[in-house]
């Protein structure tokens, strides 16, 4: 008994995702605490139309020299998982995409793409869109970041 409570408690420490706010994280790993890529703070607003997320100056340069190191990234809103995809290199463009994506440069940087400080969550697949969820979008109005 005090084996599972024990195995219960450290899983629930090792999965723990912050639970307040709008978060980016790297969905590589089960500690994605360490993996936090932008948060609440980082985001001044959301274009719905095109899913372009726009990010503070600080933001920007924060994720021009940061290397990501993972393949997949997750959408975390109040630390519940709305949105999952993987980075992209921005050679695809588009090719073979069929989830969720973020651009990242091709180079072993491998940094997000960030054309003027505005973040574009991909998407070429099939309907539904993953993106169009209605909890973030709520969220996004709530919180006056819908553009």
């Amino acid at each position: 008994m005090i084996r599972l409570i024990i195995t219960f408690c450290l899983l629930n420490f090792i999965n723990k995702v912050p639970d307040k706010g709008l978060q980016i994280l790297c969905a590589d790993t089960e500690d994605a605490n360490e993996l936090v890529i932008l948060n609440n703070s980082d985001i001044v607003g959301y274009k719905w139309e095109n899913h372009e997320i726009i990010i503070n100056d600080e933001a920007a340069n924060k994720i021009q020299n940061l290397n990501v190191g993972c393949k997949r990234f997750a959408i975390y809103l109040n630390g519940k998982k709305l949105i999952e995809g993987d980075f992209e290199s921005a050679v695809k463009s588009g090719i073979g995409i069929k989830c969720p994506s973020i651009l990242v440069t091709p180079e072993e940087t491998h940094s997000i793409v960030a054309d003027n400080s505005r973040i574009k969550i991909w998407y070429f697949g099939n309907k539904p869109d993953p993106r169009e969820n209605s909890e973030l979008k709520n969220y996004l109005e709530k919180e006056n970041l819908l553009k």
